[in-house]
């Protein structure tokens, strides 16, 4: 039950996937973000992705299709939510590296979006030679 001047906003959808060269293990670490006057009603703020191994076919995609759904409770649409990501990967000697991240926010309307954000970092000397070794990122993801 809403107290007058709350409303309610609730989202489903998925992590889909990230598109990777050179990269073989990954995961994605998510979190919400919102302002003071936000809460979260039902559904997980923030979790981990399963690990997976980039296809054999010349997409090199991580696909999780991993399941998001959360509601949140407001009486003002500032500090809007938004979804955090950041993509982890092994490196040659087993640890975790991040491969890169990601922000949206959630759509203002009803109904079916799809949304995807590409990073590869700042290109530098050094981040040319480490680009060869951890790959370009780009992250699906499909909300309804």
């Amino acid at each position: 039950m809403s107290v007058d001047g709350e409303f309610f906003l609730s989202v489903t959808g998925s992590i889909e996937h990230a598109e990777f060269y050179d990269v073989n293990n990954a995961y994605c670490k998510y979190g919400f973000h919102f302002g003071p006057d936000w809460s979260v009603v039902a559904g997980i703020e923030e979790g981990l992705t399963q690990m997976c191994k980039c296809s054999n076919d010349p997409r090199n995609l991580v696909v999780w299709n991993f399941p998001l759904e959360i509601t949140f409770k407001s009486t003002n649409p500032h500090g809007w939510p938004q979804l955090i990501m950041s993509i982890y990967g092994l490196d040659l000697f087993g640890h975790d590296v991040i491969r890169g991240y990601g922000v949206c926010h959630l759509p203002l309307t009803t109904g079916r979006h799809e949304k995807s954000h590409t990073h590869e970092g700042r290109r530098s000397r050094y981040r040319n030679v480490q680009r060869r070794f951890e790959g370009f990122v780009q992250v699906g993801i499909r909300q309804w």
